[in-house]
């Protein structure tokens, strides 16, 4: 088959499927040779538009595959491919445009219609892309194409009001694709994209790039890490670039002060404000406790004064669990009567911010606190085990709850409700597909029947032997004796 008819048979619609069926014979070897043949007669075409038509060529590709999400295909529209060639600059391209256009419809495998222009197949893509960018004599620079599309992307991007344009898509997501494929490149687009006002979350991964390379600079040095983290934040308010920034802080050693701008503690009160979202809460209570900040309630920006100001504004159960565990930490137990002691605050949690993992908090801190009780005496241990493990049905707090009964010596037996074997046997019962049995309430299930002399075998069901069988068959855990002796 000659080049001129596959170029036919390729550009034929009704013939797609072509290229599927000749890869496999030709291993893409005369694909390549065919299409790098094609890319010299494009070139060759006209001394002074061969070139511009490539660079038509390369923009089609470079959308195709840098500028797609992975889940659906993005296609560039003869629109924008205008405004792309405006700026590598072609001069009188209304003029050539249709020449251009026309050599390439006839030379190349792509097709056109008035709503986008785009190569046959995302292999024939690949190839192109290989041949115009990778050789070792390659005729364009990868950099100069793509930046050129972002010129285009700024020049479009505003043009359709607040909706998000196709330009404005191209500015946030071409950079964000390329730190994976090509980081050089990526940051340069980066770059281009914040001066030019173009700045969203997506740029963490910017930044992450700029602290694998050691670029933590300053504030005033353009695209180092801490210049990035400010003027994103600046920009969108986002929770996750505050997150970053008071890390990126918190790594150099700037603690500081809430007067000392751009330290974490700066950070961390100025996030707060502007977002009051629960993460950047939990990360200034760290910081506080950290630094030995633990303070009172009526001291501003301790960590106990951030805690009750995060948990009136957020009624997040995470803030509710970090604030029990500070007043854990001091020992302040106290009472339910108490306000703001660990008791106090856990009752509270579990009426405002209904959590299984604050109930884990609360039952484990009764029982260290020696108050087991009974199951109808309130706030005890055993109540409130029962109490959220009929609200929740979760084995994380069936756990909790057997190890309640473990630590009394209640092993009892399958018939004795509540007993530590029961409750082994019930988390087994219980046990779905999605949720699988609890390995933790297995390795002290096996424990105890081994103590109560039932070691049984593997056909013996509930006894030692059985039990092994199934954390070593069922659970596919090929080492087991360590999940046991941890």
């Amino acid at each position: 088959m000659s080049k001129a008819d596959l170029v036919q048979l390729l550009n034929d619609k009704s013939n797609e499927f072509l290229l599927s069926k000749m890869l496999p014979i030709s291993k893409g070897k005369n694909l390549e040779a065919i299409l790098t043949d094609v890319v010299q007669k494009i070139y060759s075409w006209d001394k002074d538009h061969g070139i511009e038509a490539l660079k038509a060529l390369a923009i089609i590709i470079m959308i195709e595959l840098r500028a797609s999400p992975k889940a659906s295909p993005l296609y560039c529209s003869e629109t924008f491919l205008k405004v792309c060639l405006k700026e590598i600059p072609v001069e009188n391209l209304d003029k050539v445009y249709p020449k251009i256009k026309g050599y390439l419809l006839e030379e190349a495998p792509i097709q056109s219609s008035s709503l986008k222009v785009v190569t046959r197949n995302p292999i024939i893509s690949k190839f192109f892309f290989k041949i115009l960018f990778d050789a070792e004599d390659s005729l364009l620079d990868e950099t100069d194409i793509v930046l050129s599309i972002m010129h285009a992307a700024l020049k479009e991007g505003t043009s359709f009001g607040p909706l998000r344009s196709f330009g404005q898509y191209l500015l946030i997501n071409l950079p964000y694709n390329y730190i994976d494929i090509n980081p050089e490149v990526g940051r340069i687009l980066f770059s281009f994209a914040f001066q030019n006002n173009f700045i969203s979350s997506r740029c963490l991964v910017w930044l992450k790039a700029e602290l694998k390379a050691g670029n933590i600079g300053d504030y005033h040095i353009e695209n180092s890490a801490k210049w990035i983290c400010k003027l994103a934040a600046e920009k969108t308010s986002d929770e996750q670039i505050y997150i970053a920034w008071i890390a990126l802080e918190r790594e150099v050693g700037n603690i500081g002060d809430y007067h000392i701008e751009n330290s974490a503690k700066w950070i961390c009160k100025l996030a707060a404000e502007k977002t009051s979202d629960e993460q950047i809460y939990i990360a200034w209570i760290a910081l506080e406790r950290e630094v030995g900040n633990i303070g009172d309630y009526h001291i501003e920006n301790s960590a106990r004064w951030i805690c009750k100001l995060a948990a009136e504004k957020t009624s997040s159960p995470h803030i509710y669990y970090a604030w029990i565990a500070l007043e854990r930490e001091a020992d302040n137990i106290g009472d339910y009567h108490i306000e703001n002691s660990a008791r106090w605050i856990c009752k509270l949690a579990a009426e405002k911010a209904s959590y299984e993992q604050i109930y884990y908090a609360w039952i484990a801190l009764e029982r260290e606190a020696g108050n087991i009780g009974d199951y109808h005496i309130k706030n005890s241990a055993r109540w409130i085990c029962k109490t959220s493990y009929e609200k929740y049905k979760s084995s994380n707090i069936l756990y909790q709850w057997t190890l309640t009964e473990l630590r009394q010596k209640n092993y009892g037996n399958y018939k004795t409700v509540n007993s530590a074997r029961w409750l082994c046997k019930e988390a087994f019962d219980k046990r779905t597909v999605k949720a699988e049995f609890n390995i933790k309430i297995l390795s002290i299930w096996i424990l105890l029947e081994y103590q109560a002399d039932n070691i049984g075998d593997k056909h013996t069901p509930y006894s030692g032997q059985w039990l092994l069988f199934y954390f070593y068959e069922k659970m596919k855990v090929s080492d087991y004796k360590d999940y046991i002796n941890n």
